[in-house]
């Protein structure tokens, strides 16, 4: 008897990742991917609602237990301090879960670091607790497609913002999943935490069939969805409204340290920076490299991410994001690049700088 296996679900955990650079069919441009890390931070205490919604773009009043939103930690300069996604677990558990990055601050802090950095700066009183929970627990990427792969996990009536628990293989160990709004990848994606060896093994157990995917095609979805990376788009001297990251600024929610900036942003127009994506036949430029305008021959961005999409005999198209001043952050315009200035490239998108909806 002859079958097909259907492979459906794809997934990428914090391992493997070299192997499966090697089989992907998408290849990478010439530039160092590093892993991808994530990491889980655990805020618990009766004062932790009033902290989080004081300190943090996120209307944290709002969110109901078992729901998640995006929001930012800001310098009084408005400039991000740390990106990520808060999940309430409970009446009195709040969540964080971000990507560490790697790159360091002058002041020899990733983006994990700054984090518990902020949370220390602006603690007093406050009766909460910090649960760093990397020490213990191991993390996996789910990206499934299909009814029946949610229906398999215990998550068939789940909705994009959702964080619940799913029993393991392991006698009394239960698993935290958590169901990422669809604009970060432009698909469905889930984070499964739990203790270390536990999703691995309920992982195998449940989705035996499962493709590993590659950094380089995670990398392709994340740039053509334009979200902006730790270390690559989000470094120290971004405002949020240069990179898109507009669902993570509540409207209306009262003040947070960096909100004065990022009013007054808006009330003139538009940050000075916008990011863009930027699409590319021939020689592929690298991150830092200066994005030179087409007809005026002056440089008036840099790139900051760079993937090559391959595709059967035809040559790959190289995507890019970059930011660059906003006169020039225009759908159609032609760019060159300080490395290869033979080498063009058309912006085929600009990432959004205001918030049309209030999703929270």
């Amino acid at each position: 008897m002859k079958f097909f296996k259907e492979v459906r679900l794809r997934v990428v955990a914090g391992v493997s990742e070299s192997r499966a650079l090697q089989e992907s069919g998408v290849n990478p441009a010439p530039v160092d991917l590093f892993p991808r890390g994530w990491s889980w931070l655990g805020l618990v205490g009766p004062d932790t609602k009033d902290f989080l919604h004081r300190l943090s773009t996120a209307d944290v009043k709002s969110l109901e237990i078992g729901r998640g939103i995006p929001g930012c930690f800001l310098t009084p300069q408005g400039k991000v301090r740390a990106s990520f996604q808060i999940w309430r677990d409970a009446a009195e558990s709040y969540s964080f879960e971000f990507d560490p990055g790697q790159t360091q601050t002058p002041q020899g802090e990733n983006a994990k670091q700054q984090i518990l950095a902020f949370i220390d700066q602006y603690t007093f009183s406050e009766k909460m607790t910090v649960v760093d929970r990397d020490r213990d627990w191991e993390w996996m990427w789910l990206f499934p497609e299909l009814e029946s792969e949610l229906a398999r996990m215990g998550a068939a009536s789940a909705v994009e913002g959702d964080t619940f628990l799913v029993p393991s293989v392991d006698s009394g160990v239960q698993l935290r999943v958590c169901f990422h709004q669809n604009f970060e990848l432009g698909r469905h994606q889930m984070t499964v935490w739990g203790p270390h060896g536990s999703v691995g093994r309920w992982f195998a157990a449940t989705f035996p069939e499962a493709m590993e995917l590659a950094a380089s095609e995670l990398e392709l979805w994340r740039i053509q969805q334009m979200t902006p990376r730790v270390d690559f788009e989000i470094t120290a001297d971004t405002s949020p409204l240069e990179v898109g990251l507009v669902q993570s600024i509540a409207d209306q929610k009262g003040c947070y340290p960096g909100q004065e900036v990022i009013e007054r942003i808006l009330s003139m127009g538009s940050p000075p920076r916008r990011l863009v994506r930027i699409e590319i036949q021939g020689h592929a430029p690298r991150p830092g490299d200066g994005v030179v305008s087409h007809d005026a021959q002056l440089e008036v961005g840099k790139v900051t991410s760079v993937v090559s999409e391959a595709h059967p005999k035809v040559a790959a198209t190289v995507h890019a994001l970059a930011l660059v001043k906003k006169t020039f952050a225009k759908i159609g315009e032609t760019v060159r690049f300080s490395s290869c200035p033979e080498t063009t490239g058309v912006i085929m998108q600009t990432a959004p700088h205001e918030n049309k909806r209030n999703d929270q």
